[in-house]
Protein backbone atom coordinates (compact mmCIF):
# COMPACT_ATOMS: atom_id res chain seq x y z
CA UNK A 1 0.00 0.00 0.00
CA UNK A 2 2.84 1.88 0.98
CA UNK A 3 4.61 1.68 -2.58
CA UNK A 4 0.97 2.41 -4.47
CA UNK A 5 0.44 5.93 -2.53
CA UNK A 6 4.51 6.69 -3.69
CA UNK A 7 3.97 5.46 -7.01
CA UNK A 8 0.72 7.87 -6.98
CA UNK A 9 2.52 10.91 -5.73
CA UNK A 10 5.38 10.41 -8.50
CA UNK A 11 2.90 10.03 -11.03
CA UNK A 12 0.94 13.27 -9.92
CA UNK A 13 4.46 15.16 -9.69
CA UNK A 14 5.23 14.78 -13.48
CA UNK A 15 1.77 15.33 -14.59
CA UNK A 16 1.87 18.70 -12.72
CA UNK A 17 5.26 19.56 -13.23
CA UNK A 18 4.63 18.36 -16.88
CA UNK A 19 1.12 20.33 -17.42
CA UNK A 20 3.25 23.58 -15.81
CA UNK A 21 5.88 23.03 -18.85
CA UNK A 22 3.30 22.99 -21.58
CA UNK A 23 2.04 25.93 -19.89
CA UNK A 24 4.86 28.62 -19.76
CA UNK A 25 7.09 27.09 -22.01
CA UNK A 26 6.85 25.90 -25.87
CA UNK A 27 8.13 26.00 -29.75
CA UNK A 28 7.66 27.85 -33.21
CA UNK A 29 9.06 29.34 -35.78
CA UNK A 30 12.19 27.64 -35.14
CA UNK A 31 12.40 29.07 -31.48
CA UNK A 32 11.67 28.29 -27.97
CA UNK A 33 9.43 30.75 -25.85
CA UNK A 34 8.11 31.12 -22.16
CA UNK A 35 5.35 32.94 -21.50
CA UNK A 36 6.16 35.82 -19.58
CA UNK A 37 2.40 37.54 -19.02
CA UNK A 38 -1.12 36.97 -20.46
CA UNK A 39 -0.29 38.57 -23.74
CA UNK A 40 3.60 38.13 -23.93
CA UNK A 41 6.51 35.81 -24.75
CA UNK A 42 10.22 35.60 -23.95
CA UNK A 43 12.69 33.95 -26.78
CA UNK A 44 14.92 31.73 -25.32
CA UNK A 45 17.02 30.65 -28.52
CA UNK A 46 16.77 28.58 -31.36
CA UNK A 47 15.04 25.11 -30.91
CA UNK A 48 17.84 22.97 -30.26
CA UNK A 49 19.83 21.59 -32.81
CA UNK A 50 18.17 23.70 -34.91
CA UNK A 51 20.13 26.85 -35.81
CA UNK A 52 19.62 29.33 -38.29
CA UNK A 53 22.01 31.42 -40.64
CA UNK A 54 19.52 34.59 -40.48
CA UNK A 55 17.80 34.62 -37.33
CA UNK A 56 14.82 37.12 -38.17
CA UNK A 57 13.20 36.78 -34.61
CA UNK A 58 9.03 37.17 -34.96
CA UNK A 59 7.73 40.12 -33.24
CA UNK A 60 4.31 37.85 -32.82
CA UNK A 61 4.17 33.92 -32.25
CA UNK A 62 1.02 31.37 -31.99
CA UNK A 63 1.06 28.82 -29.44
CA UNK A 64 0.01 25.92 -31.27
CA UNK A 65 -1.20 23.76 -27.99
CA UNK A 66 -3.53 26.56 -27.01
CA UNK A 67 -3.75 28.85 -29.88
CA UNK A 68 -3.20 31.79 -28.16
CA UNK A 69 -1.03 34.23 -29.99
CA UNK A 70 1.55 36.78 -27.72
CA UNK A 71 3.93 39.38 -28.72
CA UNK A 72 7.44 39.25 -28.14
CA UNK A 73 8.79 41.75 -25.72
CA UNK A 74 12.09 40.10 -24.34
CA UNK A 75 14.77 38.11 -26.29
CA UNK A 76 16.68 36.60 -23.59
CA UNK A 77 19.86 34.57 -25.65
CA UNK A 78 20.41 33.56 -29.16
CA UNK A 79 24.23 32.90 -28.32
CA UNK A 80 27.33 30.52 -28.53
CA UNK A 81 26.09 29.71 -31.95
CA UNK A 82 28.78 29.60 -35.10
CA UNK A 83 25.78 29.37 -37.54
CA UNK A 84 24.22 32.69 -37.16
CA UNK A 85 25.33 35.66 -39.23
CA UNK A 86 22.43 38.23 -39.51
CA UNK A 87 19.86 38.51 -36.58
CA UNK A 88 17.02 40.79 -36.92
CA UNK A 89 15.20 42.02 -33.62
CA UNK A 90 11.61 43.27 -33.92
CA UNK A 91 10.26 46.77 -32.88
CA UNK A 92 8.23 44.77 -29.97
CA UNK A 93 11.04 43.81 -27.61
CA UNK A 94 12.21 45.96 -24.51
CA UNK A 95 14.65 43.53 -23.16
CA UNK A 96 17.36 41.57 -23.06
CA UNK A 97 19.02 38.78 -21.30
CA UNK A 98 23.08 39.00 -20.17
CA UNK A 99 24.96 37.99 -22.74
CA UNK A 100 22.44 37.67 -25.27
CA UNK A 101 24.82 37.38 -28.53
CA UNK A 102 27.83 36.39 -26.80
CA UNK A 103 29.88 34.55 -29.31
CA UNK A 104 28.08 34.61 -32.42
CA UNK A 105 31.76 34.11 -33.97
CA UNK A 106 30.27 34.32 -37.65
CA UNK A 107 27.39 36.78 -36.67
CA UNK A 108 27.83 39.92 -38.91
CA UNK A 109 24.85 42.49 -38.71
CA UNK A 110 22.85 43.12 -36.40
CA UNK A 111 19.40 44.88 -36.36
CA UNK A 112 18.36 45.86 -33.41
CA UNK A 113 14.93 47.92 -32.10
CA UNK A 114 15.57 51.65 -32.32
CA UNK A 115 14.17 51.77 -28.27
CA UNK A 116 14.09 50.33 -25.06
CA UNK A 117 12.69 50.60 -22.03
CA UNK A 118 15.62 49.37 -20.32
CA UNK A 119 18.00 51.62 -18.40
CA UNK A 120 21.20 49.49 -18.57
CA UNK A 121 21.59 47.04 -21.70
CA UNK A 122 22.75 43.90 -20.02
CA UNK A 123 26.62 42.76 -19.76
CA UNK A 124 28.46 41.32 -22.42
CA UNK A 125 25.44 41.40 -24.86
CA UNK A 126 27.93 41.34 -27.66
CA UNK A 127 31.04 39.75 -26.19
CA UNK A 128 33.83 37.64 -28.85
CA UNK A 129 31.07 38.06 -31.50
CA UNK A 130 34.33 38.69 -33.69
CA UNK A 131 32.84 39.05 -37.10
CA UNK A 132 30.57 41.91 -35.95
CA UNK A 133 31.67 45.11 -37.73
CA UNK A 134 29.22 48.05 -36.94
CA UNK A 135 26.23 48.59 -33.88
CA UNK A 136 23.97 50.99 -33.52
CA UNK A 137 22.44 51.02 -29.34
CA UNK A 138 18.96 51.50 -29.01
CA UNK A 139 17.88 54.80 -27.82
CA UNK A 140 16.35 54.82 -23.94
CA UNK A 141 12.68 54.83 -23.63
CA UNK A 142 12.33 56.57 -20.06
CA UNK A 143 10.67 59.06 -18.13
CA UNK A 144 13.27 61.29 -17.02
CA UNK A 145 11.44 62.55 -14.15
CA UNK A 146 11.12 59.30 -12.49
CA UNK A 147 14.97 57.94 -13.02
CA UNK A 148 18.21 59.68 -11.88
CA UNK A 149 20.21 58.04 -14.86
CA UNK A 150 20.00 57.99 -18.18
CA UNK A 151 21.32 54.97 -20.80
CA UNK A 152 24.11 52.83 -19.32
CA UNK A 153 26.38 50.93 -21.58
CA UNK A 154 27.46 47.92 -19.19
CA UNK A 155 30.88 45.94 -18.87
CA UNK A 156 32.59 44.06 -21.88
CA UNK A 157 29.43 45.26 -23.71
CA UNK A 158 31.14 44.70 -26.97
CA UNK A 159 34.53 42.89 -25.75
CA UNK A 160 36.76 41.18 -27.95
CA UNK A 161 34.50 42.23 -31.01
CA UNK A 162 37.61 42.06 -33.39
CA UNK A 163 36.30 43.16 -36.73
CA UNK A 164 34.21 45.88 -35.23
CA UNK A 165 34.84 49.14 -37.37
CA UNK A 166 31.96 51.46 -36.29
CA UNK A 167 29.91 52.39 -32.81
CA UNK A 168 27.16 55.07 -32.47
CA UNK A 169 26.01 55.50 -29.10
CA UNK A 170 22.49 57.72 -28.30
CA UNK A 171 22.02 60.82 -26.69
CA UNK A 172 20.24 59.17 -23.58
CA UNK A 173 24.01 57.71 -22.77
CA UNK A 174 25.21 58.82 -19.11
CA UNK A 175 27.71 56.23 -18.76
CA UNK A 176 29.83 53.19 -19.98
CA UNK A 177 31.30 50.69 -17.68
CA UNK A 178 34.78 48.92 -17.53
CA UNK A 179 36.03 47.65 -20.33
CA UNK A 180 33.02 47.82 -22.45
CA UNK A 181 35.07 48.22 -25.77
CA UNK A 182 38.17 46.92 -25.05
CA UNK A 183 39.79 44.19 -27.23
CA UNK A 184 38.47 45.71 -30.30
CA UNK A 185 41.84 46.43 -32.52
CA UNK A 186 39.75 47.59 -35.92
CA UNK A 187 37.08 50.15 -34.14
CA UNK A 188 38.07 53.34 -36.36
CA UNK A 189 34.87 55.67 -35.51
CA UNK A 190 32.88 55.75 -32.55
CA UNK A 191 29.79 58.12 -33.09
CA UNK A 192 27.93 59.49 -29.41
CA UNK A 193 24.82 61.50 -29.80
CA UNK A 194 25.13 62.74 -25.84
CA UNK A 195 26.27 66.85 -25.73
CA UNK A 196 27.20 65.87 -21.74
CA UNK A 197 30.46 63.43 -22.06
CA UNK A 198 28.88 60.01 -20.63
CA UNK A 199 30.96 59.09 -17.28
CA UNK A 200 33.69 56.39 -17.98
CA UNK A 201 34.52 53.54 -16.13
CA UNK A 202 37.64 51.74 -15.85
CA UNK A 203 39.92 51.03 -19.32
CA UNK A 204 36.75 51.05 -21.34
CA UNK A 205 37.98 51.01 -24.23
CA UNK A 206 41.99 49.46 -23.59
CA UNK A 207 43.76 48.00 -21.00
CA UNK A 208 45.75 49.94 -18.56
CA UNK A 209 49.51 49.27 -20.21
CA UNK A 210 48.07 50.61 -23.66
CA UNK A 211 46.53 53.62 -22.56
CA UNK A 212 49.82 54.41 -20.96
CA UNK A 213 51.72 53.65 -24.52
CA UNK A 214 49.63 55.34 -26.47
CA UNK A 215 49.47 58.60 -24.46
CA UNK A 216 53.19 58.65 -24.88
CA UNK A 217 52.54 59.06 -28.81
CA UNK A 218 50.40 62.21 -28.69
CA UNK A 219 50.19 62.41 -31.95
CA UNK A 220 49.04 58.53 -32.91
CA UNK A 221 45.48 58.32 -33.60
CA UNK A 222 43.80 55.10 -35.15
CA UNK A 223 40.04 55.98 -33.69
CA UNK A 224 37.91 59.06 -34.40
CA UNK A 225 35.35 60.28 -31.80
CA UNK A 226 32.07 61.82 -33.55
CA UNK A 227 30.69 64.06 -31.04
CA UNK A 228 27.75 66.88 -31.32
CA UNK A 229 28.46 70.39 -33.26
CA UNK A 230 29.70 72.38 -29.91
CA UNK A 231 30.62 70.04 -28.35
CA UNK A 232 34.56 69.28 -29.02
CA UNK A 233 35.51 71.18 -25.94
CA UNK A 234 33.95 69.25 -23.65
CA UNK A 235 35.10 65.77 -24.53
CA UNK A 236 38.81 66.96 -24.88
CA UNK A 237 38.55 68.23 -21.32
CA UNK A 238 36.94 64.87 -20.26
CA UNK A 239 38.08 61.56 -19.67
CA UNK A 240 37.23 60.74 -23.40
CA UNK A 241 40.87 62.74 -24.55
CA UNK A 242 42.83 59.60 -23.12
CA UNK A 243 41.46 57.38 -25.62
CA UNK A 244 40.92 59.77 -28.51
CA UNK A 245 43.36 62.35 -29.81
CA UNK A 246 41.20 62.97 -32.95
CA UNK A 247 37.75 64.15 -32.12
CA UNK A 248 35.34 65.52 -34.24
CA UNK A 249 32.30 67.65 -34.74
CA UNK A 250 29.22 66.14 -36.44
CA UNK A 251 26.16 69.22 -37.22
CA UNK A 252 23.47 66.69 -37.93
CA UNK A 253 23.40 64.33 -35.35
CA UNK A 254 19.61 63.11 -35.29
CA UNK A 255 19.65 60.87 -38.00
CA UNK A 256 15.93 59.58 -37.36
CA UNK A 257 13.31 61.52 -38.75
CA UNK A 258 15.12 62.41 -42.52
CA UNK A 259 15.80 59.03 -44.50
CA UNK A 260 15.87 60.80 -47.89
CA UNK A 261 19.37 61.29 -47.87
CA UNK A 262 20.16 57.23 -48.49
CA UNK A 263 16.88 56.15 -49.44
CA UNK A 264 17.71 55.14 -52.22
CA UNK A 265 21.30 52.97 -51.72
CA UNK A 266 22.09 49.73 -52.90
CA UNK A 267 20.31 47.90 -49.94
CA UNK A 268 16.33 47.03 -49.91
CA UNK A 269 14.47 48.49 -48.01
CA UNK A 270 12.18 46.78 -45.36
CA UNK A 271 8.71 48.73 -43.82
CA UNK A 272 7.75 47.88 -40.44
CA UNK A 273 4.74 49.07 -38.44
CA UNK A 274 5.34 49.98 -34.94
CA UNK A 275 4.33 46.86 -33.27
CA UNK A 276 7.45 45.02 -35.34
CA UNK A 277 5.24 44.05 -38.01
CA UNK A 278 6.91 43.98 -42.02
CA UNK A 279 4.42 45.71 -43.88
CA UNK A 280 6.63 45.93 -47.19
CA UNK A 281 9.28 47.09 -49.35
CA UNK A 282 7.44 50.25 -50.90
CA UNK A 283 6.32 53.52 -49.75
CA UNK A 284 3.92 54.67 -52.00
CA UNK A 285 1.62 52.04 -50.70
CA UNK A 286 1.50 52.48 -47.57
CA UNK A 287 -1.29 54.07 -45.68
CA UNK A 288 -0.94 57.34 -43.55
CA UNK A 289 1.11 56.78 -40.48
CA UNK A 290 4.11 56.39 -38.86
CA UNK A 291 6.53 53.26 -39.62
CA UNK A 292 10.05 52.00 -39.06
CA UNK A 293 12.05 51.94 -42.06
CA UNK A 294 15.19 49.85 -42.32
CA UNK A 295 17.79 49.55 -45.16
CA UNK A 296 21.39 47.64 -44.64
CA UNK A 297 21.77 47.92 -41.28
CA UNK A 298 20.29 51.24 -40.56
CA UNK A 299 16.79 51.97 -39.16
CA UNK A 300 14.54 55.02 -38.99
CA UNK A 301 11.37 56.71 -37.95
CA UNK A 302 9.44 58.08 -40.96
CA UNK A 303 6.13 59.54 -41.29
CA UNK A 304 3.65 58.50 -44.25
CA UNK A 305 1.22 61.53 -45.42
Amino acid sequence: MKNLVLGRCVISFFLIFAVSVSAYAFKANGYEWEIIGDKTVRCDGFVWGSPQKIADIPAVVTNEATNKTYTNTYVYSINYCSEVEEIIVPETVKRFGDGTFRRNVNLKRIKLPLHTDMSVLPESMFCDCSSLQELTTPKADYDPENMLYGLSIPEKFCYGCTSLKKVVIPSECSYIANAAFQKCPNLKEFHIYATIPPELGNYVFFPEDEISARLSRATDSDMTLYVPDGCIESYRNSAWSQYFNDIKEVSDFSGINNIESDIFADDTIRVFDLNGRYVGNHLDALTPGLYIIRQGIRSRKTVIK
